[in-house]
């Protein structure tokens, strides 16, 4: 379980940005995290991972604070893909790229071989273990990232836009993919701007509004709402890059 209990973030310079959110994201499920620009979804998700720390409140991990882990240990539970997924690939060969976790966790070569080649296969990838990361097209070096995030061990995993500006094709093997880690017990928080990927795949929305909480429930009463309201979905889910 991962959850927030009265969690605040203000930055530096005094701008309040998150606002007493008490949230609890699920193993097993598919959470979409939606809002307009400036709603504070990216913060938001820089705090699960532990990038930055609260002003106030707590997040826990399996019943621990946040904020006493290592990043090593925060590493063995919470994986990101990052919207451009270039910023986190630095490997000369895919298989090396995902093979880097693993190794680094002190893992043996035997393990790490096993770990990798399970990510490979399931992110799609068996035919790239050899191919030079930066050249891979925008969809596949995002399964880059989360095969490295799914060898890695991690427990839940958070995606900032991952179906932006990529094909249908690209997005159904993406969702596809995150379905099955799904149906395998781990979390998923997908921030998202496509109506389509909440009414298809997400088990649960949450809106956030302002650093606030204005809807957490289910997808289909979500999307309702939005169009009984005349509202564009695709606009009111938009990060646009945002904090």
């Amino acid at each position: 379980m991962l959850k927030t209990e009265h969690l605040c973030f203000a930055y530096a310079d005094g701008r309040e940005v998150i606002h007493d959110l008490s949230l609890a994201f699920a193993a097993g499920e598919i959470t979409a995290l939606v809002g307009k620009n400036g709603s504070g979804k990216t913060t938001l998700t820089r705090l699960l991972m532990g990038l930055e720390r609260p002003t106030s409140g707590r997040i826990e991990l399996n019943g621990r604070e946040l904020t006493r882990l290592s990043a090593s240990e925060r590493s063995r539970f919470l994986g990101y893909v990052f919207q451009q997924a270039d910023r986190q690939l630095f490997c000369t060969t895919v298989y090396d790229e995902i093979a880097f976790g693993p190794l680094e966790q002190g893992r043996d070569k035997v393990e790490t071989r096993e770990k990798a080649e399970a990510a490979l296969k399931l992110c799609g990838l068996e035919e790239e273990r050899d191919a030079y990361p930066p050249l891979l097209s925008r969809a596949k070096k995002q399964r880059v990232a989360l095969a490295s995030a799914v060898a890695l061990g991690a427990e839940f995993l958070i995606l900032d836009e991952p179906t932006s500006g990529i094909s249908p094709a690209d997005i159904r093997q993406l969702m596809q993919i995150l379905t099955k880690l799904a149906a395998a017990g781990l979390g998923i928080i997908l921030v998202t701007h496509a109506p389509d990927v909440v009414r298809r795949y997400a088990q649960r929305v949450v809106m956030l509004a302002d650093g606030r909480v204005v809807y957490n429930g289910e997808p289909q009463t979500f999307l309702a709402s939005m169009y009984r309201d005349g509202r564009d979905v695709s606009h009111h889910t938009d990060d646009g890059g945002a904090k």
